[in-house]
């Protein structure tokens, strides 16, 4: 299992990102609308004391250059648009092309892995994420692993307490999330975050392939050592951190498959060898994911799934399974 590719398919690991900047993000929003209606209200008065009509011109739609990675998958009455996500980005990604925009506007339901806009839903789950009682994540580090938490701890200046009652695997996906958030990139402004949210401004139905509680319980049944083993690989300093996902984001924008696929697949930065891990964390959602847009292929509707890109490349990707099955898919 790739380090890099446990970026590309994971969804947690924006959640603290998401959490951390949530109320902000939702004040500003409401600031934002507030001072729009005031500006439509005094407007509307205005043109009301005047007695002048004022004629409504529609905004025009802006679409942007980058065609991201889509594939369409038809079978009689139903198409499933497949859409590669990065789960952090900048918002200078979007829009997208029209190609991607128009396919979004044209379905009827969103598919995603989680939905990581449900704050509160995030929060309810936040029991399974720590440890009980007196325990802390110091019962089950190695020293090695003690070392470089506290080490990553001290250099983004946050205290180890903060983190210490989070399993292995969380305070990893944390202090990542935290390193990231000292560059341009946001959990915030993740693709998957993006259709969220135009989904919901549109009041088009979301469904989950995943969820949260699936995900967090995947990661809970790996044993500490092999928590630790992806936590440790996963994280080197904070300018490490953000060097390496600016060049998979460097490469996300080309939109070349096969150098994507070429960077997260060759056996370079290996995090684990751990057979099991890898055939949980990318083989077996592969095969879970591919059977839920399978089944949405036997309806007459018409989806947009969001997922990892990871999930969507390589031998043993979900494009793989459905072409077994028969199925045709076009790169758009």
């Amino acid at each position: 299992m790739k380090k890099r590719i446990l970026i590309i398919s994971m969804i947690l690991i924006v959640l603290m990102s998401v959490i951390g900047c949530s109320n902000d993000v939702n004040q500003n929003a409401n600031e934002a609308v507030l001072n729009e209606n005031s500006k439509n209200e005094q407007a509307v008065n205005e043109e009301n004391t005047s007695g002048e009509t004022t004629e409504v011109v529609e905004e025009a739609i802006v679409y942007g250059d980058n065609k991201g990675f889509l594939w369409e998958v038809k079978n009689e009455d139903a198409t499933v648009y497949l859409f590669g996500s990065i789960h952090m980005a900048d918002e200078s990604l979007y829009p997208f092309h029209e190609t991607v925009e128009k396919a979004f506007e044209a379905s009827d339901i969103l598919g995603v892995e989680a939905d990581v806009s449900d704050i509160k839903a995030i929060q309810a789950l936040a029991p399974s994420l720590m440890y009980e009682g007196d325990d802390t994540v110091y019962n089950h580090l190695s020293d090695d692993g003690i070392q470089k938490f506290e080490m990553i701890c001290t250099e983004i200046n946050l205290k180890p307490k903060l983190f210490e009652k989070f399993r292995v695997w969380v305070v990893g996906s944390n202090l990542m999330s935290m390193q990231l958030l000292k560059s341009e990139y946001s959990g915030t402004e993740g693709v998957d975050m993006y259709f969220l949210d135009k989904a919901k401004k549109t009041d088009k139905d979301v469904v989950e392939l995943e969820g949260m509680s699936f995900q967090i319980d995947m990661m809970n049944s790996f044993t500490d050592e092999q928590q630790e083993s992806i936590f440790l690989s996963s994280l080197g300093t904070t300018e490490e951190t953000i060097e390496d996902f600016r060049e998979l984001y460097d490469i996300y924008l080309t939109g070349d498959e096969q150098l994507m696929t070429d960077y997260l697949f060759n056996t370079d930065n290996e995090m684990t060898s751990d057979d099991e891990v890898e055939e949980a964390i990318l083989i077996d959602r592969n095969v879970g994911m591919a059977e839920k847009i399978e089944a949405y292929l036997q309806t007459d509707k018409t989806y947009f799934v969001v997922v990892g890109l990871a999930h969507y490349l390589g031998d043993d990707s979900v494009m793989k399974y459905l072409e077994n099955k028969g199925y045709t898919v076009e790169r758009k």
